[in-house]
């Protein structure tokens, strides 16, 4: 008996419909010494979401916004002091060094690291490492946050749970709650500007709370965030070929791609630190640079234009942070001293303070012909906290700030007509 049109039809299709539905494996998840170099926009189309079987999903049209290169290395390439909590080979064997700055804004970070560990079995994130003035802060995930089951085919789905809370008394608190629901929602070809990929789509909801406070801003950001997360995962590509995120009105794309553009970072300024007369009306103005809009304002003073209209009646200090289209973070800070009519802002003059960064004890170098005056501290809000009456350059020699927490603070020398400030950081 002849066999049915239909069925030789399928036949037919069997060829094609193996060879399109790809799995993903370990193999095809990231490996220390990959330096991949993706292109980031926020103009996406708005059919990113549609899926299917043996789909086409055409992404040639990207243009980038900016470019970054993701450097994957070994966790025991890390800092040892990070080995404690991120054990090599056991709790994590990968690790990918970032920039503060997408983080947390504001604070002196460095040697960043977020942790992975790859098996057979899942890729997960385990949390991150940082240092801040050479004090090591481990974020260690109570559970790990598992960005794939492997291996990984069309039927495949998973869920995790993590958080973390740390903080550093007089410097920042920090935490995160996170769930994760995954599942591969489609396959076919997927077409980007760097090429055309046989790939499976991950789609990923992710309910987030994010809270972050910066002291020597006076600033924090509590964020309940809501993401959808598509991911095309082909084979041998180490990391999505192309991943969309959505979240509120806020859509980017992030995908595979080589050199385009060179990669400007976002900055924002205010300006010098400045000295006005009490009762002073001045407008400070956020100016930004680099990055990609739109993007948004947040003060410490909980406004969110880019500039800001104030009256001086005392001391105080000014923080910005800025988010870009792309949810990269900048900030900058900017003191306003408020002096009596009796003190001519252009009287103002450099303070030379040592050793700084300090442990609490501090030397004030005299002006020339002091011979009494006002020493006055100022923590990161401008609040003082601090006022010492001075009768001779000895006493300046030394003076003891041990009681107060670590951070950045101001010191003011008045004397006469004249006002000396500058900046100390405390650590501890």
């Amino acid at each position: 008996m002849k066999p049915s049109p239909y069925i030789l039809y399928l036949l037919l299709l069997i060829p094609e419909i193996l060879e399109a539905q790809i799995v993903i494996d370990q193999t095809d998840m990231p490996s220390a010494g990959d330096t991949l170099r993706v292109s980031i926009t926020s103009s996406v189309p708005g059919d990113y979401s549609n899926t299917g079987s043996g789909i086409t999903w055409d992404f040639s049209m990207l243009e980038p916004m900016n470019q970054r290169v993701d450097t994957f290395v070994s966790a025991a390439s890390t800092p040892p002091e990070y080995w404690w909590f991120f054990v090599p080979g056991v709790v994590s064997n990968l690790a990918n060094p970032k920039g503060s700055s997408e983080f947390f804004p504001g604070l002196p970070v460095n040697q960043f690291y977020t942790f992975y560990k790859k098996t057979s079995d899942a890729f997960v994130d385990n949390g991150f490492a940082f240092k801040v003035m050479g004090v090591t802060f481990p974020a260690k995930y109570n559970s790990p946050d598992k960005y794939y089951t492997l291996p990984m085919d069309t039927n495949s789905t998973w869920a995790s749970a993590s958080s973390v809370t740390f903080e550093s008394p007089g410097m920042f608190f920090f935490s995160t709650q996170r769930t994760r629901t995954s599942f591969v929602d489609g396959w076919g070809t997927v077409i980007t500007p760097f090429g055309s990929f046989a790939s499976l789509r991950v789609r990923s909801d992710l309910v987030q709370r994010d809270s972050i406070f910066i002291d020597s801003l006076g600033f924090g950001i509590g964020l309940n965030r809501n993401v959808t997360e598509y991911k095309w995962m082909a084979e041998n590509m180490g990391i999505p070929v192309l991943q969309v995120n959505n979240e509120g009105l806020l859509t980017t794309a992030t995908y595979r791609d080589s050199t385009r553009l060179s990669n400007v970072p976002l900055t924002v300024t205010l300006g010098p630190d400045t000295t006005v007369i009490k009762g002073a009306i001045i407008t400070l103005f956020a100016s930004v640079t680099g990055g990609a809009p739109p993007y948004r304002f947040f003060w410490n003073t909980l406004d969110t234009s880019q500039a800001l209209t104030v009256t001086m009646d005392t001391t105080r200090s000014f923080g910005v942070v800025v988010i870009d289209g792309l949810n990269t973070f900048a900030s900058d800070q900017k003191l306003i001293t408020v002096v009596s009519p009796g003190i001519e802002e252009k009287n103002t003059r450099l303070l030379i303070v040592y050793p700084n960064p300090s442990e609490g004890v501090i030397q004030i170098s005299p002006p020339d012909n002091f011979r009494s005056g006002e020493v006055l501290l100022f923590d990161w809000s401008g609040k003082e906290i601090l006022s010492q009456t001075i009768t001779g350059p000895a006493e300046l020699l030394e003076l003891d700030l041990r009681k107060f927490p670590a951070g950045m603070y101001t010191l003011h020398l008045i004397t006469e007509k004249k006002l000396y400030q500058g900046k100390i950081i405390l650590i501890k």
